[in-house]
């Protein structure tokens, strides 16, 4: 089968900040066989991230479909640079762009009742070059075409040039403000800081999610046929 569909590995933390993972054709979800808890997962370069609950630190994992099981490859120690927005309120986001891990620090104001969106600080990582050397975040001034879209536990990059109308180097973001059981919409510019910010009322417990396309793209090798895409006239 295709090295770009083989093997499909789905990831997720569950209500008790577990990591557990499938793959397609199983029949029950496994927990990895860690103490670890995480606050969420993205996949880069074949490999799994989850960044812990403190969120001071990052495992990386290998799939091993054979044994059935997650295994420990390194662990990204983290430390947010002086650059890092001041709060005492915030989440973290591991989110794959245009080729890079980020690490994207949400911060909100705890002065507020609702404790709303402030700012974000954007950093990618950059892996060890040695075995003796560290790893590194290094602070990302800016996204060039990318727009990056938070709702929750959900996150995603997507270029402004596939989708007319957007934006690049912005954060458009909906989500309960710093833990408060109330929600919020907004845009943040790197170039200009928060654009807007309204909060949203009378939703239900779970709030808003974004929607984003997704486009079909032709595979070019010849292992499937079944999967091959041709645009119409």
């Amino acid at each position: 089968m295709c090295a770009k569909l083989n093997p499909i590995v789905i990831a997720g933390i569950t209500c008790g900040w577990n990591l557990t993972w499938c793959s397609i054709g199983d029949q029950e979800w496994k927990e990895c066989r860690s103490n670890g808890k995480y606050l969420n997962v993205t996949f880069h370069n074949g490999k799994l991230y989850a960044i812990n609950l403190n969120c001071d630190k990052i495992d990386i994992f290998r799939v091993d479909n054979d044994q059935q099981k997650l295994i420990l490859l390194d662990t990204i120690c983290v430390t947010f640079p002086t650059v890092s927005r001041r709060s005492d309120i915030f989440d973290v986001y591991l989110v794959e762009s245009k080729g890079s891990l980020l690490v994207v620090k949400r911060n909100y104001d705890y002065g507020a009742l609702i404790h709303p969106t402030i700012g974000f600080d954007i950093f990618k990582v950059q892996e060890r070059i040695s075995g003796d050397s560290p790893h590194l975040l290094v602070n990302v001034e800016s996204l060039e075409d990318q727009a990056l879209f938070f709702s929750g536990l959900f996150y995603e990059s997507l270029s402004a040039k596939d989708c007319p109308g957007l934006r690049g180097n912005r954060i458009y973001f909906i989500g309960h403000q710093g833990g408060n059981v109330d929600s919020e919409f907004g845009l943040f510019s790197l170039e200009e800081g928060i654009i807007f910010r309204e909060p949203i009322h009378d939703y239900p417990i779970n709030p808003p999610i974004w929607l984003l396309p997704r486009y079909v793209f032709e595979c070019n090798c010849k292992c499937h046929p079944s999967t091959m895409w041709r645009p119409t006239n």
